[in-house]
């Protein structure tokens, strides 16, 4: 259940994409929302007031004077900020001024604030150079204990900002316990949007990749297809409470992030959402290949989630012993 929201902003045009969706997203669960902004000492600089304050996190050399004025002015702008969101939502808002390095801030004041999800712009690696909020976004995603909403926004901030369409969403999964924690995230949104639900189970050939043009390794893709198809219909039907008859994709890929985003375009998804590892574990806790891959080539927001640590039990014995089965 979403009740409080928490969007972190820089003040540029890029970071304010966020609100759009953290104001739809507020108005249909009656969520309270706050607007957080990371002061980082500013850098002695002609041209302060071009940029956004990220661009000098880390540097020393601070002119305290002219520092002071600047976190006046951030402080008095995201209140006013807040107060004329409030009045057009007519919801609860507030802004809140806190300092430190960018992610640990976000999430240590997402916690202090309860947050049960985080919206977010992120340029995932592809442009805004001079715009620090988004390269945070990786960052915030791998501490975050709650699920971060991240969306590219377009390069021409001149274009009217994105309105979220989250009429059908799209939750990628690879069979494994850790992957399926995405799902209570992703309906709580499904219920919110009265959203028709896809699952998607990408499964990756191994061996018979080097096959894949030979009737034997055509046999083993069909059986895992098989498998898959098995495993959506088992979740499907164990999640009953969570979604009413999802739409099932079972893919067989060497490329998952590919496939993720080639079944979301083909079922009109407006939103993906996954877990923010692969099947590998959570040995690198960053956002894992995949989700990574995804948010980076999506041109629809992703939902993500990075799973609680609890041991993964070995992969379904009925998965495995299907896939191991003789044909």
């Amino acid at each position: 259940m979403i009740r409080r929201i928490l969007v972190p902003l820089d003040g540029s045009p890029f970071g304010d994409t966020a609100i759009g969706f953290a104001t739809a997203i507020g108005r249909r669960a009656g969520a309270m929302i706050e607007l957080v902004h990371v002061h980082v000492p500013h850098h002695v600089d002609g041209n302060l007031f071009t940029v956004t304050p990220y661009m000098y996190e880390g540097v020393l050399d601070v002119d305290v004077e002219l520092d002071h004025e600047i976190l006046r002015r951030e402080l008095e702008n995201l209140r006013e900020r807040a107060l004329r969101l409030a009045e057009e939502t007519g919801l609860s808002v507030t802004g809140r001024l806190v300092t430190g390095r960018v992610d640990t801030a976000v999430e240590q004041e997402a916690e202090e604030f309860q947050a049960d999800l985080i919206v977010m712009a992120t340029h995932a690696r592809s442009g805004f150079a001079r715009v620090r909020l988004g390269s945070v976004g990786e960052a915030v995603v791998r501490q975050s204990s709650m699920p971060v909403l991240l969306m590219r926004p377009s390069e021409d901030f001149a274009e009217a900002p994105p309105v979220p369409d989250f009429r059908h969403i799209l939750i990628a999964l690879d069979g494994s316990t850790f992957s399926e924690q995405i799902l209570e995230p992703a309906s709580d949104l499904a219920r919110l949007f009265e959203a028709d639900v896809s699952l998607v189970h990408v499964e990756v050939p191994h061996g018979e990749r080097t096959i894949l043009g030979m009737k034997a390794g055509e046999a083993a893709i069909e059986k895992m297809r098989l498998v898959s198809e098995h495993y959506l219909q088992h979740l499907a039907a164990t999640n009953s409470e969570l979604f009413e008859q999802p739409g099932l994709r079972a893919v067989v890929a060497t490329y998952p992030a590919a496939a993720v985003i080639d079944a979301a375009r083909e079922c009109g998804a407006g939103l993906i959402a996954m877990a923010t590892h692969g099947r590998g574990g959570l040995s690198r806790l960053i956002l894992g290949s995949t989700a990574n891959e995804v948010l980076i080539h999506s041109s629809v927001p992703v939902l993500l989630y990075r799973p609680r640590l609890h041991a993964e039990p070995a992969r379904s014995a009925e998965m495995e012993a299907a896939q191991t089965r003789p044909g």
